[in-house]
């Protein structure tokens, strides 16, 4: 079985699938960040990069912001700008949080997934910030060439959205089995 479209080379299933894992991690950011404005205000300000004042404004808008560039990723509506601000929300999270590992404060909590999900800063996270920031941009339509892309039917966006819907499930699966097996390994340990 080939991951290649006769005809199409694919590229609309690229595009489908990049847009609905995009969507996904932003839907699922916003929905864990509602309701927790004053702890997400307080992880903003940790990041000592914005005035008080305007990191209240964030945390009340950032997850509003999130569900509506979701909600157009996923209803293919101006997926064009919305691959386009979901590239630059990216970029901001991932330059918010090298400014902060270059200036040696590795210890403030992440805040990707709202208060309750706060690890804290690490530069794999900066790298993931850039990695999803290329996925936004490669669910683009305008980002290839014209011609090379074309809509899929609606059973194939579904598709794809299912796809990148078990393969960001299976992620998190394995990122929570390696956490759990690492906090086993350092209980089993011997002190020193």
């Amino acid at each position: 079985m080939s991951w290649i479209i006769e005809g199409s080379g694919g590229v609309p299933w690229i595009c489908s699938y990049a847009r609905s894992i995009t969507a996904v991690i932003l839907l699922v950011a916003a929905v864990s960040k509602l309701g927790t404005h004053e702890e997400l205000a307080a992880i903003i300000d940790n990041y000592r990069l914005l005035p008080h004042r305007l990191s209240l404004v964030v945390a009340r808008e950032l997850p509003v912001a999130e569900m509506i560039i979701a909600g157009m990723l996923l209803t293919r509506s101006g997926t064009k700008y919305a691959g386009v601000a979901a590239a630059v929300l990216f970029v901001i999270f991932g330059g918010a949080m090298a400014i902060n590992l270059l200036r040696g404060r590795a210890n403030i909590a992440c805040g990707c997934f709202g208060a309750s999900q706060s690890s804290p800063i690490k530069w794999r996270y900066v790298i993931r910030n850039m990695v999803l920031s290329a996925c936004a941009l490669v669910g683009v339509e305008g980002f290839w060439p014209s011609g090379v892309s074309h809509p899929l039917a609606i059973s194939d966006e579904l598709a794809a959205l299912l796809a990148a819907s078990v393969t960001l499930a299976c992620y998190w699966m394995a990122l929570t089995s390696a956490m759990m097996l690492k906090r086993v390994s350092e209980e089993v340990r011997p002190a020193k």
